[in-house]
């Protein structure tokens, strides 16, 4: 990493979720929040149909929630999740750049 990594490291909110660094080559890194979305396949089949630029892309989709969320927004969370790994399966060649779905309940 950088810099800062020794600093981020002492002042994280969160434990780290993604291991692995990106690859040497992507050069966009597309982070969508995801909270009460059954509905992502249709975002996911958008960006598959956007122009592909000459480097990498690698789309981060952070599956959320409120503390105070209904039963029905966590079935959502829970479609999306499911949704995603549908889509991935259906889209190989694409989802090799689609991380697979950080799951955070309560953020």
């Amino acid at each position: 990493m950088g810099f800062a990594t020794s600093w981020l490291n002492e002042r994280a909110l969160f434990p780290e979720l993604i291991k692995d660094a990106p690859d040497n080559e992507t050069g966009i890194i597309v982070v969508v929040p995801a909270c009460n979305e059954p509905g992502i396949a249709t975002l996911l089949d958008s960006l598959a149909l956007c122009n592909q630029p000459k480097c990498k892309v690698e789309i981060i989709i952070v599956v959320n929630a409120q503390p105070a969320s209904d039963n029905e927004a966590i079935m959502n969370n829970s479609r999306c999740l499911r949704s995603i790994e549908s889509w991935k399966k259906e889209n190989k060649a694409l989802s090799e750049q689609l991380l697979t779905a950080l799951n955070m309940p309560f953020f």
